[in-house]
C-alpha cells in the first residue's frame, strides 16, 4: 500500500485501487522498469527532485538520503531543509535518515525497500547493486515537475500528478508573475573567482529559469554572447562589465563569499546604473539557493519571498 496525502487529509490506496497488474516505466536513465503491484517501504537516495516531487504529490517514504553540507547548514545532521521537515510532519512520517553524498548499499538494505527512488547520478553509480535489492527508479535530479509527472506513472497516481502541478503552475500565474514590473530586465550573474563572473543566459539552470518564468526578460546584449559553461552561462571577465548596464535589477548568485564581497566592493562593478541606485539582489548559500535550484510546490513560499524583494528592486528603475 502507499500512503498519500491529498488536500491536507492522510489516508490509504490500496495496492488494487491503485493497479490492477504490475506497470512498467521508462525511466530518467531510459530504463524500463517494472513496478510491483504492492509497494509499502519507498527509499528514496537523494533529497533532492526526488524527494520535492514525492512529499509533494503526498507519497510517504520509509528511508531518505540526507547531504552533509544542508546539515552542516542547519546544524543537524538530521535536518531536511524546513519546508521538507514541515512535510514530513504533514504527512505524519519518521523515515530513517541515511548519507546521501555516497550511496551505502548496506544501509539502503537495511530499509528493506520495495522500491528505490533516486536522482540518475545516485543511480547510475551503484544502478547493478540497488536493483538487486528492490525495483530502482532513477529520475532527472533537480527537475521536480517532469519528476511529478513520471511518479503518476510510477505509482498509477496520474489526476494527483496533474493536480499537484496545475495548483503549482496557477500560483505562479496568479501570484509570482504579478508581482514581476512590467517590461522588466534582468542580470543574473555568479561569482566563481576573482576578475571574472558567470553571467547566465539560457535555459537549464534553475534560477535564470525561475526567473524567465516570473516574466523578467534578459537584455539582448546578454543573450548574444556564447553560452560557453554549462549549456545555459557565459563566463566573462569585469572588463565587460558594461554587459550589465542596461539591466532594470541584477541578481547575484553569491555562492563563493569571498569572490562575492569582492565583487561588490570593486570600482568597476560600482558604476553599474543597477549597483548605485541599490537594485542589486543578492543570494547566499542557505535555503533560497536550494529552493531555486531545486524548485517544487513546497518551496514555493520561500521563493516568492525572495521574488518580491527581486521585484521591488527592479521596480525602483522605473
Amino acid at each position: 500500500m502507499i500512503r498519500v496525502l491529498v488536500s491536507a487529509v492522510a489516508f490509504t490506496l490500496s495496492a488494487s485501487a491503485i493497479a490492477q497488474d504490475a506497470r512498467t516505466v521508462v525511466d530518467a536513465l531510459d530504463r524500463t522498469i517494472v513496478i510491483p503491484t504492492q509497494v509499502e517501504r519507498i527509499t528514496i537516495l537523494d533529497p533532492l527532485a526526488a524527494l520535492e516531487a514525492a512529499l509533494s504529490m503526498g507519497i510517504v517514504p520509509t528511508q531518505i538520503g540526507q547531504r552533509s553540507f544542508v546539515a552542516e547548514y542547519l546544524g543537524d545532521p538530521l535536518l531536511q531543509w524546513p519546508w521538507l521537515e514541515q512535510a514530513l510532519v504533514e504527512l505524519g512520517a519518521d523515515p530513517l535518515r541515511m548519507n546521501a553524498d555516497e550511496t551505502d548499499l548496506e544501509v539502503v538494505a537495511l530499509g528493506e525497500p520495495d522500491l528505490i527512488l533516486g536522482g540518475d547520478w545516485w543511480v547510475e553509480s551503484a544502478e547493478e547493486q540497488l536493483t538487486v535489492l528492490a525495483p530502482t527508479v532513477a529520475v532527472p535530479i533537480v527537475d521536480v515537475r517532469s519528476t511529478i509527472e513520471l511518479y503518476g506513472d510510477v505509482f498509477g497516481m496520474q489526476e494527483r500528478a496533474r493536480e499537484v502541478i496545475e495548483n503549482w503552475d496557477s500560483r505562479i500565474e496568479s501570484e509570482l508573475r504579478l508581482l514581476t514590473p512590467a517590461s522588466a530586465t534582468l542580470a543574473l550573474i555568479r561569482t566563481d573567482e576573482a576578475g571574472t563572473i558567470t553571467i547566465f543566459n539560457a535555459s537549464g539552470h534553475g534560477a535564470y529559469d525561475y526567473f524567465q518564468q516570473a516574466g523578467y526578460t534578459t537584455p539582448p546584449e546578454i543573450l548574444d554572447l556564447p553560452v560557453n559553461i554549462g549549456g545555459y552561462a557565459s563566463g566573462v571577465s569585469l572588463e565587460r562589465i558594461d554587459l550589465l548596464a542596461s539591466a532594470d535589477v541584477i541578481v547575484v548568485l553569491g555562492f563563493s563569499v569571498e569572490e562575492t564581497e569582492q565583487l561588490l566592493a570593486d570600482p568597476i562593478f560600482l558604476t553599474l546604473p543597477a549597483v548605485s541606485e541599490g537594485r542589486v539582489v543578492t543570494i547566499g548559500q542557505g535555503p533560497v539557493a536550494q529552493a531555486t535550484a531545486v524548485q517544487s510546490p513546497l518551496n514555493f513560499d520561500i521563493l516568492l519571498e525572495m521574488a518580491k524583494e527581486v521585484a521591488a528592486a527592479a521596480a525602483k528603475a522605473n
